[in-house]
């Protein structure tokens, strides 16, 4: 899938982040990267101590530093998506914002530390959010 097909698939989800997308990822004039590494709710709440704490995370947490340091080598842009909860909906059992365990993990932020951030709402980060 080409950038400009990801944009306008999230663009109504997250509208915000487009703009600063589209300068991290535009290359020229009508020219997009055509490749990037998507790392996507790799927050503490998933890793041990944390509200929601997943199975065999050292080896994922591993994986995922990998394909950021080929990724980087490559050029190819790294975005991060980091779901917050909808305060709106009341506490959620993870991923609160203000928390210690809403924050994208520190080792994948320490290895793409000027890659984006986009925040997400809902736990499925290409769902069109009305």
């Amino acid at each position: 899938m080409t950038f400009k097909l990801f944009r306008q698939s999230i663009e109504s989800t997250l509208s915000g982040a487009i703009l600063k997308l589209d300068k991290y990822l535009y290359k020229k004039q009508g020219e997009y990267n055509e490749k990037a590494l998507i790392v996507i709710d790799v927050q503490n709440d998933y890793f041990p101590n944390g509200s929601f704490s997943l199975w065999n995370t050292e080896t994922v947490l591993t994986n995922i530093e990998r394909a950021i340091q080929t990724a980087t080598e490559k050029n190819i842009p790294v975005i991060h998506v980091q779901h917050v909860a909808d305060k709106s909906r009341g506490m959620s059992p993870f991923f609160n914002e203000g928390t210690e365990g809403v924050q994208v993990h520190s080792r994948i932020m320490a290895s793409a530390p000027n890659s984006p951030v986009v925040v997400k709402h809902a736990a499925d980060s290409f769902m069109k959010q009305i």
